[in-house]
């Protein structure tokens, strides 16, 4: 039978070599006394707690006419949010998204409707999360494949607006960008 303080150090070792947990202080003895997450590991898996500054209510102009983009928090691995867009001729496009954690990484998907909830595109388009830091969330997909890029931006915490920067949507590759304001909820 191991005693505790051996089975400790048997534990902490194998945690250690890991290279996701270290040992931030160590007994007279060389046991791990208090665990630590590494940084580098959470640099390199970005979740989605990293992007709760994208939370709440959005508005602006997109495409000659006004725009709402509206996220929830981050709960359970899962962001919910809706675009919508109305132009001044009575067009009008929504977009439902998602951003979720799955087994691969972190993944935004969204799909277009028209008014009556008609599809605009045959299924979801999905971006995988390649970079993620708290005031950016970069969503790219396979080259060939449009959007190949989905950026979100804010210049500081305290700063009121959100850029979004939508890449290979246009003929020569350049963004389509905007920048929308925060609003309150519901009004």
């Amino acid at each position: 039978m191991l005693s505790g303080a051996r089975l400790r150090a048997i534990v902490a070792a194998i945690v250690a070599m890991s290279g996701l947990i270290g040992c931030a202080s160590q007994s007279r003895e060389g046991h791990c006394c208090d665990i630590r997450v590494h940084s580098a590991h959470k640099a390199s898996n970005p979740g989605l707690g990293e992007l709760s500054w994208m939370s709440g209510t959005w508005r602006g102009e997109f495409l000659g006419g006004p725009c709402e983009e509206i996220w929830s928090a981050p709960r359970d691995g899962v962001m919910m949010g809706m675009f919508r867009i109305t132009t001044g001729n009575g067009g009008r496009l929504y977009e439902l998204m998602l951003i979720e954690r799955r087994e691969e990484g972190v993944f935004l998907a969204f799909r277009h409707f028209r008014p009556g909830v008609v599809p605009m595109d045959p299924e979801s388009i999905e971006l995988k999360l390649v970079r993620a830091g708290s005031l950016e969330a970069v969503f790219e997909r396979s080259p060939g494949e449009k959007p190949a890029r989905v950026r979100y931006s804010r210049a500081s915490r305290a700063a009121r607006e959100l850029s979004v920067e939508i890449y290979s949507t246009l003929a020569d590759g350049s963004p389509q960008a905007f920048t929308m304001s925060r609003a309150p909820f519901g009004s």
